[in-house]
């Protein structure tokens, strides 16, 4: 065959060499706009009609029901409306109907089931109604079944789990009820199952999506449990929004999940969306997260979720969003949350006064703007603030100088105005070395270990034969506060302490001996000294 830039005037004609007949009609994209032409019937010898992205209206002539060569019949993104022409089962080599994007009415024809070279079938985005006819169960080639969002009503046939083709399983979005057949399940070629946005009510099958790389079954009515995440190995996106879920470990929100339901996430390599936001799940987030290359989207809010942040999300590269707000989650955030070297853009917000333990805020080289909030100055715990190459204006709050612990800031490469403020210029006086008896009497051995970060190495700033000295910044006071630890385990460590006080004057927090026993786990015998600096 041989492309012709245009047949009687017009472009977009392709002619085979021999009869110079018409065999490609391709004009998409180009807003041509009028009703079909039932002329198009003629065409006798067309393989392809393109019309995708135009705007045609009326309905779809009958006469394309001639095209008995026809193998692409896209008429995509249009206005057609009125019914499907049950003819078009005619056309006995129609590899690919494309008719999404219109305004089309009527029931699927029963017909289509004749169609048996058919791969591609798709009616996404029209306003169809009627069940899904059985006979779209003989479609053996098919790969593509597309009928998402339309008034669709009855059942999901159990002889769809015939198509053992079927790639791309998509019925969101319609009035379809009933049970997911369990044959569905079984089909080996899925990689995308999406029946959200359905009235489909039954208790999941145990198998389901441990094959399918993207599932979602969102605002339904299942009920019963889901398989162990280590069994989803395959899964790139798994929603469950909206149903009646239970007692299982699943990747979903807005349902009333309860129990562990983190473990084995690491091995969902592939996961590009993790949201299991709006239920009661417990437990800890794993370190093994942090193997989730692919996650853009990590949302886990308004659960009890504790323990600390791991510093392995750092390893989320491409992550973009991340919602961790109301759990029980303790220590700091890890220094790995990185923001630098970015698009970002906008203001920083004011909540930022609510990250009491952030150590470390980078967001250099970013495209953020706006005055610095007062805000910054309640992060009490802030030792390095990096915000230079942004377009930052105004002047540096003074709200800063309540940083006590504030090592290095770094403002530049923005359009900073006003003078340097005092308390960056002022010589930092000596630290004196105080016993902070009065406020720590009301600290327990749970908060002190809080407040390391769970013995975290992150705060770690020495270490000798006896224990470990931490770091901290104290969040009422904002001075920065020395813990040195003694494993009680070693002999001798408990007289070392004592001579250490008497040495450096310091005055024996009351019941600092007893103190090792509270709360404790039996490994972590320990001791505190704390000192202000």
């Amino acid at each position: 065959m041989e492309k012709m830039l245009s047949v009687s005037g017009w472009r977009g004609f392709t002619c085979d060499r021999k009869h110079r007949r018409v065999t490609e009609l391709e004009l998409q994209f180009l807003k041509l706009s009028g009703s079909l032409s039932p002329y198009i019937g003629n065409l006798s010898f067309l393989k392809e009609l393109n019309l995708e992205e135009n705007n045609f209206y009326n309905k779809i002539p009958q006469e394309l029901g001639h095209l008995k060569r026809v193998e692409t019949l896209d008429l995509a993104n249009n206005s057609i409306s009125g019914e499907i022409p049950s003819n078009l089962s005619a056309c006995s080599k129609l590899a690919v109907l494309d008719l999404r994007g219109n305004q089309l009415t009527g029931e699927i024809p029963t017909s289509l089931g004749l169609l048996s070279n058919l791969k591609y079938l798709s009616f996404y985005n029209n306003s169809l109604r009627g069940s899904i006819p059985p006979s779209l169960g003989n479609l053996s080639s098919l790969e593509v079944l597309a009928l998402t969002i339309n008034g669709l009503t009855g059942i999901i046939l159990e002889n769809l789990g015939q198509l053992a083709n079927l790639s791309y399983f998509l019925v969101a979005a319609n009035s379809i009820s009933g049970i997911v057949p369990a044959a569905l399940f079984n089909l080996s070629n899925i990689k995308v199952f999406d029946i959200g946005g359905n009235k489909i009510q039954c208790t999941l099958h145990s198998n389901f999506a441990t094959t399918m790389p993207y599932v979602e079954l969102y605002d339904n009515r299942l009920r019963g449990n889901v398989p162990a995440l280590e069994k989803l190995d395959k899964l790139s996106s798994f929603l469950l929004a909206t149903n009646h879920l239970g007692h299982g470990r699943e990747v979903i929100y807005d349902n009333k999940i309860l129990g562990r339901t983190l473990d084995g996430i690491g091995n969902l390599i592939n996961l590009e969306v993790l949201a299991t936001s709006n239920n009661q799940l417990s437990g800890s987030i794993p370190f093994d997260i942090g193997r989730l290359q692919n996650l853009r989207k990590l949302s886990a809010y308004r659960n009890f979720l504790f323990g600390t942040i791991p510093h392995s999300i750092g390893n989320l590269t491409v992550l973009t969003s991340l919602a961790l707000d109301d759990n029980n989650l303790q220590g700091s955030i890890p220094s790995s949350l990185d923001l630098s070297s970015n698009y970002l853009i906008g203001e920083l917000p004011v909540a930022v006064e609510n990250l009491k333990h952030l150590g470390e805020f980078y967001v250099s080289q970013n495209r953020l703007s706006g005055w610095l909030p007062n805000s910054l100055g309640k992060c009490v715990s802030l030792e390095y603030l990096y915000l230079d190459g942004n377009l930052f204006g105004g002047p540096i709050p003074s709200s800063l100088s309540s940083l006590k612990g504030l090592v290095k800031l770094d403002v530049s490469g923005n359009n900073l105005s006003g003078a340097v403020p005092e308390f960056l210029k002022e010589k930092k006086q000596q630290p004196t070395i105080t016993c902070v008896e009065n406020s720590l009497l009301q600290l327990s051995y749970q908060s002190i270990r809080r407040a390391i970060n769970g013995f975290s190495t992150q705060k770690l700033v020495g270490f000798g034969s006896f224990g470990v000295v931490y770091k901290r910044i104290h969040e009422e006071s904002g001075a920065v506060i020395a813990i040195k630890v003694l494993n009680l385990l070693n002999r001798g460590a408990s007289r070392s302490f004592m001579a250490e006080c008497e040495a450096l004057n310091v005055k024996l927090w009351p019941a600092m001996q007893h103190q090792t026993s509270i709360g404790a786990e039996p490994n972590e015998a320990k001791s505190f000294c704390l000192f202000v600096t």
